[in-house]
């Protein structure tokens, strides 16, 4: 150790506080209590619950799709099934309905937008009965203009 380390141990030895502080510091410090840990309860309730709903999950009579709870008959075992086994049958078929905007999406992903553009300016001065669906009129405002009324007159 070298000489200033000395001298200061010798005067830190020589230090001391007074009693009365020394008793306050140490009644504060007996008031503070360590934290209750109650995390090691709480897991042990948590294990114990996950425990009892996996049995109860594993030992009850319906686990499985379709599983009967009661004992039936062999006559009354089947009595849903007529029901569910027509289902296909009942059902009404399926009738495809024809698209009506067929040919001029045809013809706009061919890359012909003329008649587009001529349904699009009848629909603005609305002339036309159905209007365009979503797809092709924005297709119609990405190609098309709107030609002004004296430009479509002459």
């Amino acid at each position: 150790m070298s000489n200033w380390e000395n001298q200061y141990f010798k005067e830190a030895e020589t230090l001391t506080s007074p009693q009365q502080l020394d008793d306050d510091l140490y009644k504060t410090a007996q008031a503070y209590k360590p934290k209750v840990n109650i995390n090691h309860l709480l897991s042990r309730a948590t294990v114990s619950c996950s425990v009892v709903t996996a049995l109860l999950l594993l030992v009850h009579p319906a686990q499985h799709l379709g599983a009967f709870t009661h004992k039936a008959g062999p006559e009354e075992q089947h009595s849903y099934e007529p029901v569910l086994r027509d289902w296909k049958e009942t059902a009404a078929p399926i009738i495809p309905k024809p698209d009506p905007w067929l040919a001029l999406r045809n013809q706009v992903n061919s890359g012909e937008y003329v008649a587009l553009c001529h349904y699009w300016r009848a629909e603005q001065q609305s002339e036309s009965e159905e209007p365009l669906p979503d797809e092709l009129r924005k297709s119609a405002k990405r190609h098309c203009r709107i030609l002004s009324s004296t430009a479509s007159r002459s």
